[in-house]
């Protein structure tokens, strides 16, 4: 199969080494960064990363054998309405650590709207911003993708807003990380509704699974489509990763948890799925 594995190191511990070193135990070569903390600091999120951060990061990944798959930025987790200018911050430091860290995919969101039937004008802003993200990321670093991933309460909750992002904007570099969990929470069926209509734009996978909203399990045991997506997927060779992002402890509005044991069960619930694509 063509994917190479990754994983939201972040779910395992706050602690950057031991999150590099559960991965290298559980045979994943990639992460994905969102939080981390070094020894003798404190947390922070990857957009917050020093230059003195990203220099013991990048230590950190040589000495662990370890490739920075993405940086899972918190960006777009902002309410349309308000000022651009602070979230556009954040992603300039998240940008600053994707090129220190030489990563591929930088991932973000696409603004909080206002619950019920999104308005023209905060549609036309929420597609600014993430145009404004993609322009500065093309100019910066000409080789990073900037993917949006799907979620609730988000202006790409459902299909046909994110058939929007993707189609109004048209940007080489904007593509999608699909998380067909974050689709079940929204209510939407990941294969039969969301599948066709978004697979050219893929351009990786966060793994996790949900029966619906706050019923978060492991991946191919809910309602995810997982063994459909994955078959599909590896027959059309569609996504470079699979990014395990499990939330079995907890799954917060910013960030979800696991802790090493259930990272294990989470890890070994997609190698059986993988398996059974034969």
């Amino acid at each position: 199969m063509h994917w190479e594995l990754s994983g939201l190191g972040d779910e395992i511990t706050e602690m950057f080494v031991e999150q590099l070193a559960v991965l290298n135990e559980l045979e994943i070569p990639n992460v994905e960064i969102r939080r981390f903390r070094l020894e003798g600091g404190e947390q922070k999120v990857i957009d917050e990363a020093t230059e003195a951060d990203l220099e013991g990061m990048a230590a950190a990944l040589r000495t662990a054998g370890i490739g920075c798959a993405g940086i899972a930025s918190p960006v777009g987790k902002y309410p349309v309405g308000e000022p651009f200018e602070p979230d556009l911050e954040r992603f300039r430091g998240a940008l600053r650590a994707a090129k220190y860290l030489r990563s591929p995919y930088l991932r973000v969101f696409s603004s909080y709207v206002p619950e019920g039937p999104v308005s023209a004008e905060h549609r036309e802003e929420a597609l600014k911003r993430l145009r404004v993200i993609a322009e500065l990321a093309a100019r910066e670093m000409p080789e990073l993708i900037v993917v949006v991933e799907n979620e609730s309460e988000l202006y790409g909750e459902g299909v046909a807003a994110c058939v929007d992002i993707f189609e109004s904007l048209d940007m080489p570099n904007l593509k999608m990380v699909y998380d067909a969990c974050n689709f079940v929470v929204a209510g939407v069926d990941p294969y039969d509704e969301a599948w066709e209509a978004l697979k050219g734009w893929i351009a990786y996978f966060h793994i996790k699974d949900a029966l619906g909203p706050g019923q978060i399990v492991l991946a191919g045991t809910g309602k995810a489509c997982w063994p459909e997506l994955l078959r599909a997927a590896r027959d059309e060779r569609i996504g470079s990763h699979l990014t395990l992002e499990p939330h079995l402890a907890l799954a917060g509005r910013s960030f979800g948890d696991t802790g090493p044991e259930l990272y294990g069960d989470a890890k070994r619930a997609l190698d059986g799925l993988l398996a059974d694509l034969g």
